[in-house]
């Protein structure tokens, strides 16, 4: 096999995986169809839901940072790719009660928690320089056009019936082949000998803010087809076109990675905030589809700048033997703070009437406040870019 056929087919491997990971958040879509059949249930244990679905992920994020010592990537994405297929058959066939629709959310958010940092991992390991900040842009245009694809056609399941939506986790079944077939063996990250290296400030850092990012951005994940239903717009397919629009917003962004961070460097973290600040406030007072489209497109950009810059810049900012740990962290981080988004936003909105807009409106202040203070934060840190 020459270099050039053998980097084909880990490029092929690493989009095939990419596609996949935004698959979780198509479980979103069917909030409003659960709230219905369990009436009983308030606002918060609807959303856990998918909340358990990001708390998993973020074990699942860690384990893979952990496993990825001890097993190659290989094995850990075939593993995962195991466990997503495992929590389609759940989710399909046992649902019969908000607990076991809580089960279905754990193994799924596990098996898509080892899966998310092992594309941006493979390309940091395969790839150096502008081919590999090329690579990190390409593999987040896959990642969300795939995130498009799952929303548009999780809309339409979800619309005929809430439980088709997991009948999507099957592509798993064809992701495990092209994996096993063009990805090679690999090895497992192993510092040299007497080198032990620990995670940096940078890595910590960088994994707080991906914390209050997800706080904010999980609002719009559990509250969109809500707030669909709430002004008489639709149902899941509809808010599936919102959720669709915003993979589309992340996608715009990542063809243009390179000279984004080029332009506007290390800012590019305060940007994504503000972006995210902009999306929730159009939230709060939007009455129409085309706001909701339009938050929701600004939401995607600044989701797709977070966790692509953050991505990118890693590897100029921390020991090579830590970089898949990292970027774990940086991954884990942003559900992590989709876990919390229950207790904190959603119930301080329902100190003030409990509305969905009023969720909106929580984090749109917390967004903005947060825009602030990362904006100070980076202007005196010393972030790289580049090499």
């Amino acid at each position: 096999m020459t270099e050039t056929s053998g980097k084909g087919r880990i490029k092929t491997a690493i989009l095939f995986v990419a596609l996949t990971i935004q698959a979780m958040n198509s479980i979103a879509l069917i909030l409003s169809s659960v709230a219905r059949l369990y009436t009983e249930a308030g606002p918060t244990r609807i959303q856990l839901v998918f909340t358990l679905l990001t708390v998993a992920s973020v074990a699942g994020v860690l384990l893979s940072g952990k496993l990825a010592s001890a097993m190659t990537k290989k094995t850990i994405i075939l593993t995962a790719s195991a466990l997503l297929v495992v929590g389609a058959f759940v989710g399909w066939f046992l649902t019969d009660s908000l607990g076991m629709i809580y089960l279905a959310s754990v193994i799924i958010g596990l098996g898509n928690g080892m899966l998310r940092p092992l594309a941006s991992a493979l390309v940091t390991e395969h790839f150096t320089g502008d081919e590999r900040t090329s690579m990190v842009g390409v593999q987040a245009v896959f990642t969300n056009i795939g995130g498009t694809l799952f929303n548009l056609i999780g809309g339409i399941l979800a619309g005929a019936y809430w439980k088709r939506i997991y009948l999507l986790f099957l592509v798993f079944l064809p992701v495990a082949v092209v994996v096993q077939v063009c990805l090679p063996r690999g090895t497992a990250e192993k510092a040299s000998s007497g080198d032990k290296p620990k995670l940096s400030t940078f890595s910590y850092g960088l994994g707080i803010l991906a914390l209050l990012f997800g706080l904010c951005w999980m609002t719009f994940m559990t509250n969109i087809s809500s707030l669909v239903e709430f002004h008489g717009l639709g149902n899941a397919k509809q808010a599936g076109y919102v959720t669709t629009v915003y993979s589309v917003g992340a996608i715009v962004i990542n063809l243009l990675l390179k000279k984004l961070i080029k332009g506007v460097g290390k800012h590019c973290l305060t940007l994504a905030f503000l972006l995210m600040a902009i999306s929730c406030w159009i939230y709060s007072y939007a009455e129409t589809m085309p706001l909701l489209l339009i938050a929701g497109l600004a939401l995607g950009l600044g989701f797709g700048i977070f966790l692509s810059v953050s991505v990118a810049i890693i590897p100029f900012n921390v020991h090579p033997a830590t970089i898949t740990m990292s970027i774990s962290l940086a991954t884990a981080g942003v559900s992590l703070g989709g876990f919390f988004t229950p207790y904190v936003i959603t119930n301080i909105a329902g100190a003030f009437g409990g509305l969905v807009t009023t969720r909106f409106l929580v984090a749109a202040i917390f967004s903005t406040v947060l825009t602030v203070i990362v904006a100070v934060i980076t202007a005196k840190a010393e972030i790289k870019t580049s090499r």
